[in-house]
């Protein structure tokens, strides 16, 4: 598996949204296209970090950046992969 954070564009009216996933490394969907198991209102920087073959670490933006309602989904385990968000 491949993890890859995106910045995806809705339209005019909106400021844009990032969303993490994670992707088949010999998948065919385009990065923004996949399923995400994190989704953040707003154009953020969210590095990222493998900790194990079945682990990640996420950095969250600071509370000043990012409101508690911002975060429209967070997934603790996905395909069996564990995230751990700081």
């Amino acid at each position: 598996m491949r993890l890859v954070v995106s910045h995806l564009n809705c339209g005019a009216t909106t400021s844009g949204d990032t969303t993490a996933a994670f992707m088949p490394r010999d998948s065919k969907i385009p990065p923004g296209k996949a399923p995400g198991f994190l989704f953040i209102r707003g154009l953020h920087d969210v590095p990222v970090r493998w900790t194990s073959d079945n682990s990640v670490e996420i950095i969250l933006p600071k509370e000043k950046e990012l409101k508690e309602e911002d975060i429209q989904r967070r997934q603790q385990n996905t395909y069996g992969i564990a995230t751990d968000y700081r």
